[in-house]
């Protein structure tokens, strides 16, 4: 809030409002024939006290302006400390929330639009999936985050359970083309180390739509692959019969469902993935860990060894 009118203003306008009434009241007073020294006195008495009335309006004003902003400013802290308050309160690490406003804040965005529109695009996006998480225990991209996917994986502490269907190409399968590429490397690299380092047990069920599959060198390799990196593998012979929701998903901790949708493209040989879900809902993620240990053991071991 600030006060539109500049303070030398208003003090040349008080003067002449004072001397405006002073002049009034000498008139009126040379009027009634008063004595010359009683209209001087009372002219100027009146004039003074109309001028210190103007001046007490003003302060009371300005400081009931000045109180106001103080109740803003007082506000605005009450407000950040209570939101320190909930980071402080949770899980969340306070290190993290201060090093993201302060980074935030340093970044110097004048005359640099492009890194401002990413810089607020990638806060939208967090924004945007931390209230997603808050209030439908779920959260969606458009497209395939493999960040989520690489950032879990290192951060399992218990287990890690994933499908993964096979089939022919053109089938709008999820890892169609996927594990003879080297995001699959990179992805396998961080499997193996939560299996060595970290004691994470890692279970891998590849579903195979056809049987032909089960001979073709890239599907062998793509086993050996994952025993190579120490994961506990099993092969389901054909899809369940009776199960219509998508097949493949990544469970982390029992706690985590990490969930992708493809479609296909045409003209295009194989399928892009199409959205990619987290889902925290409780029900759901117990679903899944019972479809995962109903098709565990309905599944059987490989006859591939690792090299």
């Amino acid at each position: 809030m600030t006060d539109p009118i500049r303070p030398e203003a208003g003090v040349a306008r008080k003067l002449a409002i004072s001397v405006a009434v002073a002049a009034f009241t000498y008139l009126i007073t040379v009027l009634t024939k008063q004595a010359q020294i009683w209209s001087l006195t009372m002219s100027i008495f009146i004039g003074g006290v109309f001028l210190v009335v103007q001046l007490l309006v003003e302060f009371d004003r300005r400081l009931a302006i000045m109180d106001l902003r103080h109740q803003e400013q007082f506000r605005k802290i009450s407000k950040s400390t209570e939101l320190f308050g909930r980071v402080e309160a949770s899980e969340l690490r306070t290190d993290a929330v201060i090093d993201l406003v302060q980074h935030a804040t340093r970044l110097d965005l004048t005359d640099r639009p492009l890194l401002r529109r990413l810089v607020q695009a990638e806060l939208v996006s967090l924004t945007r999936f931390l209230r997603e998480l808050s209030q439908t225990d779920s959260a969606d991209y458009p497209g395939e985050e493999k960040d989520w996917l690489f950032t879990l994986v290192e951060s399992a502490a218990v287990s890690i359970k994933a499908t993964s269907t096979i089939g022919p190409l053109g089938q709008g399968l999820v890892d169609e083309n996927f594990w003879d590429t080297p995001l699959a490397g990179s992805y396998l690299d961080l499997q193996r180390d939560a299996i060595v380092r970290r004691r994470v047990p890692v279970r891998r069920i590849f579903i195979v739509t056809e049987a032909t599959v089960l001979d073709t060198p890239t599907f062998r390799q793509a086993v050996r692959r994952n025993l190579e990196a120490h994961a506990d593998v099993r092969i389901l012979p054909k899809p369940p019969a009776d199960y219509f929701e998508p097949l493949d998903f990544v469970l982390f901790d029992d706690q985590i469902s990490y969930e992708f949708t493809t479609r296909l493209v045409p003209g295009l040989p194989t399928s892009i993935v199409q959205s990619t879900s987290l889902v925290l809902r409780e029900r759901l993620v117990e679903r899944r860990k019972n479809q995962f240990d109903e098709w565990w053991a309905m599944a059987v071991e490989p006859d591939i060894r690792p090299v």
